[in-house]
Parts: C-alpha cells; sequence; structure tokens
C-alpha cells in the first residue's frame, strides 16, 4: 500500500465511483453487500440485530433507504454469498479504522479526545508518528471513523496482507481509542447520514473531512514490502 494523492486515470475509467462512501466500487455484477441495524430491544425471536444482504445493482436505492433507519450499519467490504462471513469476502476498497475516543473518561490509554479545529490535532499526531494521513475523516455520532480509501478495489486473494496493515494501522491508533477488534472481513460501520441513538442529541454519522487520497494496495509485494511502503 503506496501512496497516491490524486485519482488515477486507469481507475477512473475502470470502476465506478461511489459518491456516498467517496471511494471506487468493483466493477463486478456478481457481488452483495449488507445492510443492518441495532435494535432498540429484542424482537419476537430474542434478537438484538438484524441483517440483510443486497445485491450490487441495489446499491444506490438501498443505501439511500438506509441512511433514514436509526443506528443503521454497512458491510466493508464486498461479498461473492449472500453472507456477511469472512470467508465469503470477494473484494476490499478500504481500510476503516474505528476511533472509540469518546470513552477517553473510562480509558487510561486514550490520550487524546478532541479533534480540534479542522482537525488539525489528528492530522499532526499522523505526520509526527509516520502514519498515511486518511483518505476520509467521518464522526460515528459519538466517535471518529477514518478511511484509508484505495485507488481500485482489492481481490480477497490478498486478505492477509490487508489484515496485516489493517492492524498495524489499529496499533498507531491507540492513543485515540481504536478498537482492536475492527480487523475481520464481516465487520460493518454506521452508514452516513444514519442517525446514532446513543449519542444525547441524536448525532448523525457524517463526513467531517475528505482530503480526495486515495492509497496503492500493492498485489505484488511481500507483506513486510507493504508496511515499509506505508511506513507503519
Amino acid at each position: 500500500m503506496g501512496i497516491a494523492f490524486k485519482k488515477p486515470e486507469v481507475a477512473l475509467d475502470r470502476y465506478p465511483y461511489d459518491w456516498r462512501m467517496k471511494r471506487f466500487k468493483p466493477y463486478n455484477p456478481n457481488l452483495f453487500f449488507i445492510i443492518g441495524q441495532k435494535l432498540k430491544q429484542p424482537d419476537a425471536k430474542g434478537r438484538t440485530w438484524w441483517d440483510k444482504p443486497y445485491h450490487i445493482s441495489e446499491y444506490e436505492t438501498v443505501f439511500d433507504m438506509a441512511q433514514d433507519i436509526e443506528d443503521s450499519y454497512i458491510s466493508m467490504n464486498w461479498f461473492y454469498k449472500c453472507s456477511r462471513k469472512g470467508e465469503f469476502v470477494a473484494v476490499f476498497d478500504h481500510i476503516c479504522i474505528d476511533l472509540d475516543c469518546y470513552k477517553y473518561e473510562s480509558n487510561p490509554t486514550i490520550q487524546y479526545h478532541d479533534l480540534g479545529e479542522n482537525y488539525e490535532i489528528l492530522l499532526k499526531f499522523c505526520d509526527d508518528n509516520n502514519i498515511p494521513r486518511p483518505s476520509n475523516i467521518l464522526s460515528s455520532g459519538r466517535g471518529i471513523y477514518l478511511h484509508y480509501t484505495f485507488e481500485c478495489p482489492v481481490p480477497a486473494r490478498c486478505k492477509g496482507r490487508f489484515q496485516a496493515t489493517h492492524r498495524e494501522l489499529l496499533k498507531k491508533f491507540i492513543p485515540w481509542g481504536a478498537d482492536q477488534a475492527t480487523y475481520d472481513f464481516s465487520r460493518v460501520f454506521r452508514i452516513p447520514g444514519s442517525v446514532n441513538s446513543q449519542h444525547p442529541r441524536r448525532h448523525p454519522c457524517e463526513f467531517l473531512d475528505y482530503r480526495g487520497q486515495f492509497y496503492d494496495f500493492s498485489t505484488r509485494k511481500s507483506h513486510r514490502r507493504v508496511v515499509h511502503r506505508v511506513r507503519l
């Protein structure tokens, strides 16, 4: 995963751009994504969570619908079966770092919890610690999401390097309360535009900063080389 600071022309031609998530979607008509929701109380079957797979052709319609659902989530990755199990992941297009910085009062390892004006504190933290700046910064309603978006979707054969890079980034953001368990392929995150009911003022998940930076996830180099190129 090397650094690229502008959209590659080849990706603009080959992959559809998803303005909702500010990423490049896979150009594959046979993939699925997952939409889910936390329930305020268990349903008749005792479930506290539901999720449902949708075909990629339904993406725009379902995404718009889910934005109006409280506490709604979308899968990080794309799947070749109607299941959110990691074994069925087909393509991934970004790394999502979940910062639970709102837990700073109860977690002594969290040193930073305020983004500051124009997010200069977080960006300075990245620069001072040789961490690539995120492509996007989002509010999850209480915490922060950082997205490292790839210049083109990456196939599942690179899952090992994807997880290794994800884990390294998570370790770097421990002072911000990075959730160290969020590197699995079945992970979901809040849909931008949806409301976080756990916030006292029902704060929505929303993009705070879009930097337009895309990253090249090398599929030809070893894991050690990938980590070196990202300067982790």
